[in-house]
């Protein structure tokens, strides 16, 4: 798959929020580079984001780009946008990764092959293989590590036994083989991104292979309309799905939950107004850094907003 990069010029303050932004625009991943790593050598406090994308005109992403950072000012510069050569960009990134804990109960293995099986990982965790790829969610992100502890959470009247899954945006699956882990009877998850459904079905194999999980390429509207699901997973940004909402929560049954992560946490009351507007109730929110998970409920059409 061919990239753009974009290099941009930031202020170390500027780190987490110009990167948080990026995301927004369709960034599928960032590096930072300018702070030397020895003590002795003086930090000028400058830093260098260098942010991928999808394909697309280097001038229109230059263009996009250059109105969205103006609102810094000066302080914020775009260096240069270039293609970059089709290549494994995660491959060193697997060779050298090491396990991490997901919630309570599960450590996720993002590298190349397995280095311990479930039963190395303690009692009380499960072991999940997911190789970092193209797809996103390895669970290492904050708005998977979100929706992962929530589901954990989740209250005996909603508890995850025997419940019908909807994963949007299931990247590459894990969030869906979660759900399968912690009780769902059955899960389907969909992903627009034809590169996410190979390796969705690949972790799902290798993890739980004899799971009722489904995945497919397209879109909500694939799906019968019929409101057959218990749950829905959403960990997409929003502005992506904006217009799929309704027909989302449409096929989420009257009382049923709904876990909506993918938000920046100064949209909350923008992003929260558009799932009220799309037929649900705001239950409660978390955060982690500079990302918003909700939980909503689907009311019936007579509940009052």
């Amino acid at each position: 798959m061919t990239l753009l990069q974009a290099v941009v010029d930031l202020p170390a303050d500027l780190e987490d929020e110009i990167g948080a932004w990026l995301w927004t625009t369709g960034s599928l991943g960032q590096v930072v580079e300018g702070e030397s790593p020895f003590a002795d050598v003086e930090d000028d406090g400058r830093r260098r984001m260098i942010a991928y994308f999808p394909e697309e005109p280097t001038s229109a992403l230059a263009d996009r780009l250059r109105v969205g950072l103006a609102s810094w000012g000066d302080r914020v510069q775009l260096v240069d946008v270039s293609v970059v050569e089709d290549r494994d960009w995660l491959a060193e990134y697997r060779r050298h990764a090491m396990p991490f804990d997901l919630g309570r109960g599960f450590r996720v293995d993002p590298g190349d092959e397995h280095r311990v099986s479930s039963g190395d990982a303690g009692a009380e965790r499960r072991w999940l293989h997911i190789p970092a790829r193209q797809a996103f969610g390895t669970g290492s992100h904050e708005t998977t590590r979100l929706v992962a502890g929530w589901l954990e959470d989740l209250e005996p009247a909603d508890s995850l036994t025997d419940a019908r899954v909807l994963d949007v945006g299931t990247g590459t699956g894990i969030l869906a083989i979660i759900a399968h882990c912690l009780g769902a009877s059955v899960v389907i998850g969909f992903d627009i991104d034809p590169v996410a459904l190979p390796a969705a079905r690949i972790n799902r194999d290798i993890n739980t292979p004899d799971a009722p999980i489904h995945y497919y390429a397209g879109t909500i509207e694939a799906l019968a309309p019929e409101p057959t699901f218990d749950l829905a997973l959403v960990n997409v940004l929003p502005g992506r799905i904006r217009h799929h909402l309704k027909a989302i929560v449409d096929r989420v049954r009257i009382g049923g939950r709904l876990i909506a992560s993918g938000n920046l946490i100064d949209e909350h009351e923008q992003v929260a107004g558009w799932w009220r507007d799309a037929g649900c109730v705001v239950l409660d929110h978390r955060t982690d850094g500079e990302w918003l998970a909700l939980l909503l409920e689907r009311r019936s059409s007579e509940l009052s907003r």
